[in-house]
């Protein structure tokens, strides 16, 4: 459906966050260039997000550090990985430029997104 490119290098501060303004199940495939790892996150209970529009106009959701707790980690490369970006995620152990393409996919008869349990069967035997 649509392709998004992100640069990080070792300066950049990394946000907890999710791709979007609300909690879903949004899948997306990220070849990743550099080093990095991608993280994943739950909320502590009490806390809560944070809404902001960035620049162009797009709302997104993040979290402050401490107000989440670590529940996965994966290094990502470049020959794609399947990732959940409709919950809380970021990346960390960046000590070079990081060149991340990331593949936004979808039903192109519906345009919906992909989501992750579906994802899991299309892609089994590839992850």
């Amino acid at each position: 459906m649509a392709a998004e490119l992100f640069v990080r290098n070792p300066t950049t501060k990394n946000f907890i966050h999710l791709d979007g303004d609300k909690f879903s199940d949004n899948v997306k495939i990220n070849y990743v260039y550099g080093q990095g790892t991608m993280d994943w996150y739950r909320l502590k209970i009490d806390k809560d997000i944070i809404t902001e529009t960035n620049t162009i106009g797009t709302k997104h959701v993040r979290a402050d550090d401490a107000d989440c707790e670590k529940v996965w980690s994966s290094p990502i490369d470049e020959f794609g990985s399947l990732v959940n970006v409709g919950v809380l995620h970021g990346v960390s152990n960046v000590t070079t430029t990081r060149w991340c393409y990331c593949l936004i996919l979808g039903n192109i008869l519906n345009m919906k997104r992909l989501q992750w349990d579906r994802a899991l069967e299309l892609f089994q035997g590839y992850y």
